[in-house]
């Protein structure tokens, strides 16, 4: 019987030997799968750091370019201000000289008028 039970711990040893090995490589593959994930996290946030970055580079240049549009859009106001004052001074000019042309006009005919009727 004592060989039995030496056999029986034996065996017993072995197995727990056996499960002890077996769960030090399942600690070691979850120590594994951790880095990996650990490495995959970092590539990420890295990828995710060059896409942040990327994207504020573009958004100052959008901003930049928002703000050239506003200052070409009050330059164009001013612009076309100009241009309507411009306008409306023509059309002033151009009814002065119609209004100074039939001036002379009207003279004219009554000077022709008079010396019909002065003449006759």
């Amino acid at each position: 019987m004592d060989n039995s039970r030496i056999v029986n711990y034996e065996a017993a040893n072995i197995d727990a030997e056996e499960n002890v090995r077996i769960m030090e490589e399942q600690i070691e593959n979850i120590k594994n799968n951790i880095l990996q994930t650990q490495a995959k996290i970092q590539m990420h946030d890295e990828d995710i750091k060059l896409r942040e970055q990327a994207l504020q580079n573009k958004n100052s240049q959008i901003q930049g370019q928002e703000m050239e549009i506003k200052k070409k859009m009050e330059l164009l106001e001013t612009r076309n201000r100009q241009l309507q004052l411009s306008m409306d001074r023509n059309i002033f000019k151009k009814k002065i000289i119609y209004t100074l042309l039939s001036l002379i006009i009207a003279i004219f005919i009554i000077i022709l008028v008079s010396y019909v009727f002065l003449n006759k």
